[in-house]
């Protein structure tokens, strides 16, 4: 039997952030202003390319008003 495959830490951060940023209605751009890192960066975290630090998960939850652990909980 084959197991589904379980889905990276840095996939789920990166289908929430997409899913989140849809939610409000941001752009990339916009998301970055606010979380303090540029667009090219968002970008790079929502394709999964990008390891970010806590300090940058820290930054993405406040733009989005949301606790860390949101950012990271697997759907």
């Amino acid at each position: 039997m084959v197991r589904p495959r379980r889905l990276t830490s840095r996939q789920v951060l990166a289908a929430n952030v997409r899913q989140e940023r849809a939610r409000v209605q941001w752009s990339q751009e916009e998301l970055g202003s606010r979380a303090r890192i540029s667009q090219t960066y968002v970008s790079q975290v929502e394709s999964g390319q990008r390891a970010v630090s806590i300090d940058v998960l820290d930054q993405l939850a406040d733009a989005f008003s949301l606790d860390p652990s949101q950012l990271l909980r697997r759907r």
